[in-house]
């Protein structure tokens, strides 16, 4: 009937929009990974880390520092402190893996005064 036809005909539909989505989601990930994310400091436009990079900094950093180093997702407080970022985005932005790009960018940021720090942050 009439029904069962429309039915089948908006699953086929749901179906190929489904598809379409995770096509895209596939795509923002390569090109994510392509270039790092960026943020740029309010005051002189110039480019700055963002949350998610400086928590790889900071974790860095605490895991050459203290015995009982902090885990990632508790650097949000420390994150907001010092760049304004909200805690929550931080902790969020810190959740699993960090991106391979996102570590690169720190590690050359401080690498030629912090060479020890920067071979850190590239093998997190």
């Amino acid at each position: 009937n009439d029904a069962q036809k429309e039915i089948s005909s908006l699953k086929r539909e749901n179906e190929i929009l489904l598809k379409r989505l995770a096509d895209q989601e596939q795509q923002l990930q390569v090109q994510g990974e392509s270039e790092p994310e960026q943020a740029f400091n309010a005051q002189t436009g110039n480019p700055c880390f963002t949350s998610a990079q400086m928590g790889i900094l900071l974790y860095a950093v605490g895991q050459l520092t203290e015995d009982n180093p902090p885990g990632k997702t508790t650097l949000g407080d420390v994150v907001e402190k010092i760049g304004g970022y909200k805690a929550t985005t931080a902790k969020q932005n810190l959740k699993g893996e960090f991106k391979g790009k996102d570590k690169e960018f720190v590690a050359k940021a401080i690498e030629k005064q912090f060479p020890k720090l920067a071979a850190k942050v590239k093998k997190l």
